[in-house]
């Protein structure tokens, strides 16, 4: 094997990755209650603005979280690179992703278009601040690793 690109003196603190971590339990747990308190109406369609909300709670609340968490921390080892700014990108990104997803949820549920707006703005400006990160921090890798090219191809996807 191959362990020319590894490095693991550069982890970022541990508060970085593990908001994200924690975050993601919690709205699987909103998912379940939801769940268990919704109407047949979720299992009817996958249009219906109950399955619309229960989709996105699973997808940004446990797997974006826990996917934007395991970046931040596999950037140092596998490309040997850190996140400029790695706690206050994270901090910034999590709380703005939070405060989207809670405010996206509430808006599609009771029909507040103006809070869907606020919404849409606060998801975009939160995958915008690490996406950006992650890209500048991508493009200062000294190697240029499979993983690391995946990596790129993957982040660039995203913004398309």
């Amino acid at each position: 094997m191959n362990f020319s690109g590894l490095s693991l003196d550069q982890a970022p603190p541990i508060s970085a990755p593990l908001r994200f971590f924690l975050t993601a339990p919690f709205f699987g747990f909103l998912g379940a209650i939801f769940l268990l308190i919704a109407d047949s109406a979720v299992f009817e369609s996958r249009f219906t603005i109950q399955s619309i909300a229960l989709t996105h709670i699973f997808t940004i609340g446990m797997m974006a979280f826990v996917m934007l968490g395991a970046l931040q921390q596999m950037l140092p080892v596998l490309a040997s690179v850190t996140l400029p700014s790695a706690l206050n990108v994270a901090r910034s990104s999590h709380v703005l992703i939070l405060t989207g997803l809670m405010s996206m949820a509430y808006g599609l549920l009771f029909t507040q278009k103006i809070v869907l707006f606020i919404a849409s703005a606060l998801l975009l400006l939160g995958f915008l601040i690490i996406i950006i990160a992650i890209i500048i921090a991508l493009l200062s890798a000294k190697y240029l690793t499979p993983t690391i090219i995946a990596m790129m191809m993957s982040v660039g996807l995203v913004l398309v």
